[in-house]
This record gives structure tokens, C-alpha cells and sequence, in this order.
């Protein structure tokens, strides 16, 4: 029963932030074939940290933290304090990066 209770109370709290991302973004797209668990571990590292639909492309300064791409870091950097989502440290800056 509490395992339940735990997983809807979870799962109520992601939604805004699901539509968030949705508005931002559009809906997930659909997953398409079986993948390598390598494949999907170096995919993921590269995914943004809160959407998980693009790739980073924002530095962090001075944490050097790669962890948005450019939508979710505009809407990022409009709450306050900002603070690094790995480590916490208050970001100064930002840098865009291309691969």
C-alpha cells in the first residue's frame, strides 16, 4: 500500500514539469528499436538534464557542468537563486557549446 501511495504521489509531482517540458519541446517522440546499453549509456550522458529530449549544449560557469540544451536553459535561467543541478554551486555564467 505505501509502495502505491509513494508511486502516485511521484508521479503527481512530475507532471507539471512533464508539461513544462512538452510546451517547450513538443510530446516525447516515440522510442524506436532495441538499443546497445552502451549506445544508451554515452546517449544519455550527452541528453539534457531536464528535458532528456535534446543534447547539452550549455555550460555551467564556474562548475563546468554540461547540462542544458538551449531551450531548457532559457527557461532555467529565469529562477533564482541559480544554483548547478549536479553539484549546487551558483552559476555565473553560461557558454553555449557546439560539437
Amino acid at each position: 500500500m505505501f509502495a502505491t501511495e509513494f508511486i502516485n504521489f511521484n508521479i503527481s509531482r512530475a507532471a507539471p514539469i512533464r508539461r513544462t517540458v512538452e510546451a517547450i519541446h513538443g510530446p516525447k517522440p516515440p522510442k524506436a528499436g532495441v538499443k546497445s546499453v552502451e549506445d544508451s549509456i554515452n546517449e544519455a550522458r550527452l541528453q539534457c538534464f531536464l528535458c532528456k529530449l535534446t543534447e547539452k549544449r550549455v555550460l555551467l560557469r564556474p562548475c563546468n557542468h554540461l547540462c542544458f540544451c538551449e531551450p531548457c536553459n532559457d527557461t532555467f535561467q529565469k529562477q533564482i537563486p541559480l544554483l548547478c543541478p549536479i553539484c549546487h554551486m551558483h552559476v555565473q555564467s553560461f557558454e553555449i557549446v557546439h560539437f
